[in-house]
């Protein structure tokens, strides 16, 4: 069997803890390293405006690092605690609404942290 493709995710930090963005899974927002974990599997919009689209959620994650990081620094207002993950995905499919090239997947093992948001990345924004 063939490796699985290495994607990305951006994470919070909280001490030793990596944890999910907004929502919880399973009822928590603390994402294990080096365990296989399935996303639980909901209908869920972005944001809470009514408009927006739903859609299955599951782990979004992104095809490369220089990719994450740039949205990352761009996109996000407030970049304190931000990281990086390295991961592995499967059951993957793409977020079909959304305009960047983010994929959701059932299942992923994050591997190691790559990078964190520091001082020294503040000129970096873009």
């Amino acid at each position: 069997m063939a490796p699985l493709k290495k994607w990305y995710k951006i994470v919070d930090l909280d001490g030793k803890d990596v944890k999910t963005l907004f929502h919880s899974n399973k009822g928590s927002r603390i994402l294990p390293i080096h365990k296989w974990i399935e996303a639980d599997q909901k209908t869920v919009r972005d944001g809470s405006r009514d408009s927006s689209k739903l859609y299955n959620s599951g782990f979004h994650i992104m095809p490369n690092y220089e990719y994450t990081k740039n949205f990352l620094l761009r996109r996000f207002k407030n970049l304190e605690n931000k990281a990086i993950v390295l991961c592995r995905a499967k059951t993957i499919w793409k977020k079909e609404h959304s305009p960047f090239n983010i994929s959701l997947a059932r299942w992923i093992c994050i591997d190691k942290l790559i990078w964190r948001y520091s001082d020294s990345d503040k000129g970096n924004r873009g």
